[in-house]
């Protein structure tokens, strides 16, 4: 495998990952089932109900996929500011991915994230799509319901149980959190849930929430780039359309410059646009294995028959 990163617009980074054949597999089949795994490992489960209004979440409860952050990792970042430690944390969190196989072939944006304290949610540094709902994170343990239609779309989701208030991690990181030392967050975006998965930090995590201080978050996706070709045609209406607006006698009821300014850049040169790209694998005769995992995992709890029928909650 050969992997090389550069900075992409303000401060995100690009990954280019060539030659690789992940360890995380995303297995999907008949009637709308999903399962996330890493190795024999797995990481989630999910179904999407009937009318699309929403999807049933599970968690698996995985292992670890990296060792515990040490104090030397914190120590030697503490004097970096918001950006520029953000950017060696996307860096270090980088290796740590390579080590455990989680990259397939192709382009992955790595993008950060600030917290904003005052309104509760995170600001992504590299375009204006905010993060939002840091209190229902750990709301379910088990499985939950995501409702599309309501407020569930783009939710930071726990693969893992939370941990005890009192456990030596969720301490040692609350101390972490007031002294403004606390290692981000490592998130990974998944588009069939329209959310995002805790990969690295549940503790740190909690210890967030039990300080009522945001973390830093830092999110990992795979992406496709999209080329638009210059319209011709589009640009000649365009043009049209702002003489006609210049030779309006209200003058009331002309485009502002800004607006003009805008039209005339979006219609010029070919255009680059990135869409989250996740690969799957669909796997044969998936219902009935998939069934029998929930069936197991979620024996006696009163949604089950509601989750197996995808039926929206």
């Amino acid at each position: 495998m050969s992997l090389y990163y550069v900075k992409k617009e303000i401060e995100g980074l690009e990954i280019v990952v060539k030659d690789a054949k992940s360890d995380f597999t995303f297995e999907t089949g008949h009637n709308f089932r999903v399962r996330y795994k890493y190795k024999d490992d797995d990481i989630l489960y999910a179904t999407i109900c009937k009318f699309y209004g929403g999807i049933w979440y599970i968690t698996a409860n995985p292992q670890n996929f990296f060792p515990y952050i040490n104090s030397n990792e914190i120590e030697k970042r503490r004097s970096l500011e918001n950006i520029q430690g953000l950017y060696s944390w996307g860096k270090y969190f980088i290796h740590q991915l390579e080590k455990i196989n989680f990259f397939y072939s192709g382009l992955w944006h790595m993008d950060f994230y600030l917290p904003s304290q005052k309104e509760k949610k995170f600001i992504c540094i590299s375009s204006s799509s905010p993060i939002f709902d840091f209190e229902k994170t750990f709301d379910f343990n088990d499985y939950r319901y995501l409702d599309w239609y309501g407020e569930d779309n783009g939710m930071i989701l726990n693969i893992k149980e939370q941990q005890d208030d009192n456990s030596s991690r969720v301490k040692f990181y609350r101390k972490k959190v007031l002294d403004g030392s606390l290692p981000p967050i490592l998130l990974q975006f998944i588009p069939t849930l329209d959310a995002f998965i805790i990969l690295d930090g549940h503790c740190r995590y909690k210890a967030s929430l039990l300080e009522g201080i945001l973390p830093k978050l830092i999110v990992v996706n795979g992406v496709k780039k999209i080329i638009v070709k210059e319209d011709e045609q589009r640009k000649q209406k365009v043009l049209e359309g702002i003489e006609k607006n210049k030779n309006k006698i209200n003058v009331s009821k002309r485009m502002g410059v800004k607006k003009l300014n805008d039209l005339l850049i979006n219609i010029y040169g070919d255009k680059e646009f990135y869409t989250s790209h996740f690969k799957g694998k669909a796997v044969f005769n998936f219902n009935e294995k998939w069934q029998n995992i929930i069936e197991n995992r979620l024996d006696g709890y009163e949604d089950l028959e509601n989750i197996l029928q995808r039926k929206e909650y």
